[in-house]
């Protein structure tokens, strides 16, 4: 038995008279309206790609990259320098002092105004907040409701205290 394929004579005849079979995808090929349809496209899909890439509005530079070239900024803007800027918030935090100073004055007002508060809501004599002067009740804001308030305030701070005073 032969492997390779017989070269009889009477085959090589039939083979030369038989028709070659028609492929069709070739014989669309050969058709010219197809041709030019085909390739019109083709033109009009590479030109219409290369208009939508060269159109895209892309930056040069990208972030932190080194420019070869001198850039002029169009508008006007300030560049935060963040480094420097920590500097500068360092330098102020150890720069200030860590205490406040205080205000004697102030403080002292305020005990003796709390004085006279307590000593209003301490004096017996004082029934009505109308008894009290007027340059003090109307300091105090005090009425009738805030004296009341103010003298049962007291007397529960004074039940509290163990020495009494």
């Amino acid at each position: 038995m032969a492997i390779r394929k017989s070269t009889t004579a009477r085959r090589r005849e039939v083979r030369r008279t038989l028709k070659p079979q028609p492929r069709p995808w070739l014989s669309w090929v050969g058709r010219r309206d197809l041709s030019w349809t085909v390739l019109l496209f083709l033109v009009f899909t590479a030109l219409s790609s290369l208009v939508a890439v060269s159109g895209q509005a892309r930056p040069r530079y990208r972030a932190d990259q080194l420019a070869d070239d001198t850039v002029v900024a169009r508008v006007k803007f300030r560049a935060i320098d963040k480094a420097e800027t920590e500097n500068r918030r360092a330098q102020l935090r150890t720069s200030t002092a860590p205490f406040y100073r205080v205000n004697e004055d102030y403080l002292e007002k305020i005990r003796t105004q709390l004085g006279a508060l307590i000593a209003v809501a301490l004096d017996q004599t004082i029934v009505r907040a109308d008894q009290i002067e007027t340059k003090l009740r109307e300091h105090l804001k005090l009425t009738e409701t805030t004296l009341r308030d103010l003298r049962r305030y007291v007397e529960e701070q004074q039940a509290e205290q163990p020495d009494g005073g």
